[in-house]
């Protein structure tokens, strides 16, 4: 057995590399409880992931429950989304 340490994987690769790998697998070999466990992981995994803020008239919204969000707010307080500041820092 190899004794590297773990590759760390961003949460994009974790994300992806699950969904993927959930649709290949056999279903007969997933059990209800433990489908509801992947899938809970997955939604929380989503809010980690950053995304763009909803530019509107006054400020800006959270991109997933359209809840006004502050300038640079790291995630919203409402839905716990991570928000993605970077393209807006270069304007």
């Amino acid at each position: 057995m190899d004794n590297k340490e773990p590759e760390v994987m961003s949460p994009t690769t974790a994300f992806y590399t699950i969904k993927m790998k959930m649709l290949t697998f056999p279903r007969q070999l997933i059990d209800r409880s433990f489908l509801r466990a992947i899938n809970c992981a997955m939604d929380a995994l989503k809010h980690e992931l950053p995304i763009e803020p909803v530019e509107i008239k006054d400020g800006y919204k959270c991109p997933i429950c359209n809840e006004p969000i502050t300038t640079h707010q790291k995630r919203c307080i409402n839905c716990g989304q991570s928000i993605d500041w970077e393209d807006f820092d270069n304007a």
